[in-house]
């Protein structure tokens, strides 16, 4: 099988670097024509299923792709982005200034961050990872899941075996509306990671 992790559309809080993590934020126009083309992309990959965050900007990603491909769009909760805590709602040249010491810890030992009311790092990776192995032991044919740069991010680190202490953030984030392939076999498997195809 070969699952297809799709990033969202673009917001306009994308546009300015404002850091979203759970904040619900719609799509801008630019994120709705992303969705219809990417629809046209996934048109020829055979798609049993479509999985989508419930966050707003995915799951109208998902809808848009859906309704294009007469696919129902099955909303799962944990599939939702990581907490980002009191970073939401800031630019990264904002959380650069004011959370200096953990902004650089968050890019060069992402583990060791707790973001003030934030998730723990590992919880947060836990939940994506899990989420996403157990949706795939669920299917045996191509599948979509619609989900956040963060997420996506998680579970490339997760299959290419990296250790927790390994792991540096945003190196591995594609940009709005990019497909990430992933080959799995019929024993679960990862056979091969597609680059993001934007």
């Amino acid at each position: 099988m070969i699952l297809y992790l799709i990033r969202h559309g673009q917001t306009d809080w994308n546009t300015v670097y404002r850091m979203q993590g759970q904040t619900d934020v719609a799509l801008n126009a630019t994120g709705v024509e992303q969705s219809k083309q990417l629809a046209v992309r996934l048109k020829d990959c055979r798609l049993s299923k479509l999985y989508t965050s419930p966050l707003s900007r995915a799951l109208m990603t998902g809808i848009i792709i859906g309704d294009r491909l007469k696919l129902e769009c099955v909303t799962v909760p944990e599939l939702m982005e990581f907490n980002f805590g009191v970073w939401q709602g800031m630019t990264y040249d904002e959380i650069k200034q004011k959370y200096q010491e953990q902004w650089h810890a968050w890019l060069q030992e992402s583990w060791k961050v707790k973001i003030p009311g934030g998730e723990n790092f590992e919880e947060g990776m836990t939940r994506i990872v899990n989420t996403i192995n157990r949706i795939v032991d669920e299917n045996n044919d191509n599948i979509a899941i619609v989900t956040h740069g963060t997420s996506i991010e998680f579970y490339i680190n997760h299959i290419q075996g990296k250790a927790m202490k390994e792991i540096k953030m945003e190196q591995l984030v594609g940009k709005n509306g990019s497909i990430t392939k992933v080959r799995i076999d019929q024993k679960n498997h990862i056979m091969r990671i597609g680059e993001n195809d934007e």
